[in-house]
């Protein structure tokens, strides 16, 4: 049996209110390509197939148009989607039970019933599946807001433990153990990083709510490969090997810069070989550290150059990150006016200031809101501010997501 492993696809994602579908098509067109070259049995898609919880007519298309194709191979037995925190449940099981007769299975239930299921081709089993999708902390905990509880992230671990404690029960009464068993899961485990190559920047939503990590060692036994999604960064965790994020396939912010990649496994009997693919650049993103418009328009010549894209006609969004104590009012004009001689199709999606500055420096400087993201003006006004300090992520986080539907309702 072979079967390819990918998650958080985030279909719809913008990236300074420019959508990146394209980028998905490109990577539905390689995924696509390699299910039939490779004859592949099994897809698994470990949560995350949207990027927020409203979902534009145009990023839905690009969703269903990918899965009308994957009812199209021969050699494809089945497809197990499951729903991550980023999904909202109700949309993606639309179309659930037309899916189901082409053998796509989308698990975004919370009742173990639907979680586990067995494959079967030609009426013959061949693949027990324990499909757990991202769980909300109503889900496991629903009179948590109404009780009195001191310690609510303990509370809400072993509420987990417990959900995978009946699960085991339900994998030992009801599953042929002599088949393979796969698991797939979107959930952020203790033992998994999340640092990107950009110091001191985290993965923004590894965690939803009070519940931060939940150890591996409490998983549903009995598993003998745990396909997760929640982390964008590929990676083993505490170095099992059947403990594995696949990560994005798509780099979706200028912070991702680990190579990407999606799992091949190859299973004979429970045992299995495990296969690393690389992907192509989906997406270009490139990034600009400068101190001065000279170094800005030298590093811009240098890149126009040296890069080498796998689509040539797509746009190259670039990041510049300008550390200048400085300002340059018409920074953004005179940008512009750079990448317009070059050969390359530069798109500048952000020019921002690395060095912090204060309310009053930035008015005092007449700093155009344009060179500004939206986290810095939030952490200017209320986070730096000793009057009106916020300390706590999960409000940052929750203006962040905000920000995110904000920008895909002005699309």
């Amino acid at each position: 049996m072979k079967v390819l492993h990918t998650s958080d696809l985030h279909i719809g994602k913008n990236l300074h209110k420019h959508r990146i579908n394209f980028a998905h098509e490109h990577f539905f067109d390689y995924l696509i390509n390699k299910l039939i070259t490779d004859k592949i049995d099994l897809l698994l898609i470990s949560g995350d197939i949207f990027d927020t919880s409203y979902v534009s007519v145009s990023t839905q298309k690009v969703f269903y148009d990918f899965l009308e194709r994957l009812t199209k191979i021969k050699t494809l037995k089945d497809t197990v989607i499951i729903s991550g925190n980023h999904d909202l449940s109700s949309m993606l099981d639309l179309a659930s039970p037309f899916l189901e007769r082409h053998h796509i299975h989308i698990i975004t239930s919370i009742n173990i019933e639907d979680q586990i299921f067995t494959l079967k081709y030609n009426n013959i089993p061949y693949c027990n599946i324990v499909a757990i999708p991202f769980l909300r902390e109503k889900d496991i905990k629903p009179d948590l807001e109404s009780n009195d509880i001191v310690d609510i992230p303990k509370e809400l671990e072993q509420a987990l433990v417990d959900h995978y404690r009946k699960v085991d029960d339900y994998i030992e009464k009801n599953l042929d153990l002599n088949l393979p068993t796969i698991s797939l899961m979107h959930l952020f485990t203790s033992g998994s990083s999340t640092i990107t190559e950009i110091e001191g920047e985290k993965q923004r939503d590894i965690y939803v709510g009070k519940l931060k990590s939940i150890n591996a060692n409490t998983f549903p036994k009995n598993i003998d490969y745990f396909a997760l999604g929640h982390i964008h960064k590929p990676q083993i965790v505490n170095n099992d090997e059947k403990i594995v994020y696949s990560g994005s396939p798509i780099s979706l912010n200028f912070g991702e810069k680990t190579p990407k990649q999606i799992i091949k496994l190859t299973f004979e009997g429970k045992s299995f070989t495990k296969e690393k693919i690389k992907l192509p650049k989906f997406l270009n993103l490139e990034q600009i550290n400068a101190s001065s418009i000279e170094d800005i328009e030298k590093q811009l010549n240098k890149l126009d150059l040296q890069l080498e894209v796998e689509y040539k006609d797509d746009p190259i969004f670039l990041e510049i990150i300008y550390n200048s104590k400085n300002i340059e009012t018409s920074i953004n004009e005179k940008v512009e006016d750079l990448v317009k001689g070059l050969n390359n199709n530069f798109k500048i999606l952000i020019i921002r200031l690395e060095n912090k500055i204060t309310l009053s420096q930035a008015e005092n400087k007449r700093v155009s809101l344009d060179m500004l993201s939206p986290k810095q003006i939030f952490d200017m006004t209320f986070v730096d501010s000793q009057s009106n300090r916020i300390e706590d992520e999960e409000i940052i986080d929750l203006f962040l997501k905000v920000v995110d539907e904000v920008e895909n309702e002005a699309k």
